[in-house]
């Protein structure tokens, strides 16, 4: 639907009651937006800290929270090798000598 503008705005003071209180509403708003925005920024650059204020809406995190984000990352780290071991652990391949072609797919095989 379209509306005229003069509805609009009609709409918009039986709503809020005067100017002054649709002003307030607008700028209400946009401060939301902008704290929404920085919360969005936050999350994807910072400390560990930052991103976990910025996941709570600015409130400090619960302490089960904390925890269980220091533990996923200590577990995470436990079980990846080093990058060392992966290096010594490589796959050397060696193929049979007997190659498959299957021609409705276009698509060769080999085994290792």
């Amino acid at each position: 639907r379209l509306y005229l503008r003069r509805q609009v705005e009609e709409l918009a003071l039986a709503t809020w009651g005067s100017s002054e209180a649709l002003l307030l509403e607008k700028e209400r708003r946009s401060d939301e937006r902008l704290r929404r925005a920085e919360a969005k920024r936050k999350l994807k650059s910072g400390t560990p800290e930052e991103q976990m204020m910025a996941r709570c809406n600015g409130r400090a995190a619960p302490k089960q929270q904390r925890r269980k984000a220091q533990a996923g990352k200590a577990g995470e780290a436990a079980a990846r090798p080093p990058v060392r071991q992966l290096a010594a652990e490589r796959h050397e391949h060696v193929f049979s000598p007997d190659e498959e072609y299957d021609e409705a797919a276009d698509l060769w095989t080999k085994r290792c």
